[in-house]
């Protein structure tokens, strides 16, 4: 839409993401659920994994919070390349990381079709 306001989304320690209508491009998303996990490890996680000022190179949104029977992350990335990279290299691809998540999460991803905002 020609002339559309920008439309910002989310703000918090990680960031914040900017979406202009007529910019916006075909993304991938991801969600994992840590069955048993709590916000301590949650926050040890990201303290480990994501960068000291801001999100992983690559991910343009990051939305978590606890859910019945554990957290729940979901993610945008420019591609499933840049999420595949940070979950085998960073994520998944050590030793675990000390506080953090136990174990592989239950996970979902699609290619992004539509964004909606208010």
């Amino acid at each position: 839409m020609p002339g559309a306001p920008e439309i910002e989304i989310g703000t918090g320690r990680v960031g914040s993401i900017k979406i202009e209508p007529e910019r916006i491009i075909l993304t991938y998303l991801i969600t994992h659920f840590w069955p048993g996990a709590t916000e301590a490890q949650y926050r040890a996680t990201v303290a480990a994994a994501h960068p000291a000022q801001g999100l992983p190179e690559g991910q343009i949104y990051h939305a978590a919070g606890p859910t019945e029977g554990g957290i729940l992350v979901a993610a945008v990335w420019n591609s499933k390349a840049d999420c595949d990279r940070f979950v085998s290299e960073k994520l998944m691809g050590g030793p675990p990381i000390e506080g953090g998540f136990q174990g592989a999460p239950e996970e979902r991803a699609a290619e992004v079709v539509n964004v909606e905002t208010a």
